[in-house]
């Protein structure tokens, strides 16, 4: 199986040697936000224009849902306090108060421990549909005033859900010239680098 996964791995890597040159991506080398967004969403482009995956928003759903929630109940007190004035409402008011503070306090633990760094979920789904689909994580962080971007790509088998790991720490100028310009060949042979350490593990 796991020569099966190596070969498969390899397969999608040649399929993925023509990179994907659309419009050059040029940003503010000294701007971390906008460097860490441009190396970002390349990643992204790895994993799902040149590998094939597919992105899993689940993560992000369950947040936005939860503050969908949050904002309901704000709503609710609003458009009640405006039917029954305060101090009829003080009840409803004081609830919906609480249940919102609730609500937003689990968003920040589920922001900090469940999504923290990681910026995509991607699905290495099986065409047959006789496995289940794999699972890669992306992480990725950089120091407010640093130039070192730290990129981590997490695998979970989707069958016996064992987990591998393989990352890098290295300076932007790597992948950005002079201009601020990212020199997508070089990042995404990094990228795939990674993908095919884990792959062959």
């Amino acid at each position: 199986m796991r020569n099966r996964a190596a070969e498969k791995g390899k397969e999608r890597v040649k399929v993925a040697d023509k990179l994907l040159d659309e419009e050059p991506v040029k940003v503010d080398r000294w701007n971390g936000s906008a460097v860490k967004h441009a190396l970002d969403d390349a990643s992204k482009n790895v994993f799902v224009k040149q590998l094939k995956f597919v992105e899993d928003f689940r993560i992000i759903d369950r947040k936005l849902l939860l503050c969908t929630v949050a904002c309901c109940f704000s709503l609710f007190a609003l458009a009640y306090d405006y039917f029954s004035p305060f101090p009829k409402s003080i009840y409803v008011l004081a609830t919906c108060v609480i249940l919102y503070f609730i609500i937003m306090g689990y968003v920040t633990w589920y922001n900090n421990k469940v999504e923290g760094d990681c910026f995509m979920t991607a699905l290495d789904k099986d065409l047959a549909g006789i496995k289940a689909d794999d699972v890669w994580k992306l992480h990725s962080s950089i120091p407010r005033y640093g130039s070192d971007y730290s990129l981590t790509v997490q695998f979970e088998d989707g069958m016996s859900h064992a987990t591998k790991e393989e990352g890098f720490k290295r300076c932007i100028s790597n992948w950005f010239d002079e201009e601020g310009i990212l020199v997508m060949s070089k990042y995404s042979q990094d990228v795939l680098e990674l993908y095919n350490k884990i792959r062959s593990k």
